[in-house]
This record gives structure tokens, sequence and C-alpha cells, in this order.
């Protein structure tokens, strides 16, 4: 069995970080509740990301002609399998504060989410859907830059 890091390397290994979307003025912070990422894994968990969305491997919107907000509360609803191939950034605690979902439609990454904890800073905020429409491609370049960035500020 390994021992665990010291502190100071554990220091090096963790950052701060916040994530925010851009879904329109003003800009929302996704990680209001834990903003402290264990670098290794949340490098790994952004460029998993950042490759699925570059080769395209996001489900194809799941109800034409619905809204994005329509389409998050069905499939927030559903219970199955289903939703879950349209769960999106699942990189840890860090964002376990809302709900998130993608899908691609007239080629864009579609992102929906919406915050559910009760003690969200915002209140009106919570259980608003959001909705971000991206290019696929230039967000797999910002998450892959967010990794190089996390990764070298992490070694340094």
């Amino acid at each position: 069995m390994t021992a665990p890091p010291s502190p100071s390397r554990w220091a090096t290994r963790c950052h701060r970080r916040c994530a925010w979307s851009t879904s329109g003025p003003p800009a929302i912070l996704l990680t209001v509740h834990d903003n402290w990422a264990f670098l290794p894994y949340f490098c790994r968990a952004l460029r998993s990301t950042a490759a699925r969305v570059r080769q395209r491997e996001v489900e194809a919107r799941p109800w034409p002609g619905r809204t994005p907000e329509e389409t998050f509360r069905l499939l927030h609803a559903d219970r199955t399998e289903f939703r879950e191939r349209y769960w999106f950034l699942q990189w840890g605690e860090t964002v376990d504060n809302a709900s998130k979902y993608a899908y691609l439609d007239d080629g864009d990454l579609v992102v929906v989410f919406a915050f559910w904890r009760i003690e969200h800073p915002h209140p009106r905020d919570r259980g608003r859907v959001f909705c971000a429409r991206l290019d696929p491609d230039r967000f797999a370049a910002v998450t892959e830059a967010a990794a190089d960035l996390l990764e070298a500020e992490g070694a340094g």
C-alpha cells in the first residue's frame, strides 16, 4: 500500500477553479459549492468530454420540435437509462450542484442545465433551466485548453 501524498504534493495536485457558463449575460458560475478539484482526475474528465464532443459522440436531440427547456424537463423526469445517454459535464463533485444534459442539434452542441440545491446562492436561479448553444469544435478546443492550463499550473 502506498502512502498518501504529502500535503505539499497534494497542494500541487489540487486546484481551486470555477466553471462558468456563458449562456447569456451575465455569465453564470456553475461551481458555487465546491471549487476544488483533484487535477489528475479533473483534467482527464475535461479531456474525455472534449474528445466525446469533438468526435460527435453526443446523442442527437431526443425530441425534435421541443424547446431546450422542455427537453431538459423531459430528460430530468425520465428515470430510465435513456436519460443517462444525455448526461454531460460529469466532472465530479465540483459541478454536482446542477443537473446537466447535452445533445447535438443542427450541428450545434446544446447544453441544458439547472441548479437543484436548496442552498443555491441565487434562489431565483434554482430550478430555472439554462441553455447554451455552442460550436462543438470550439467547445472541445476551449475545454482542452483549460485542461492544458490546469495541468501546467499543477505541475508548476
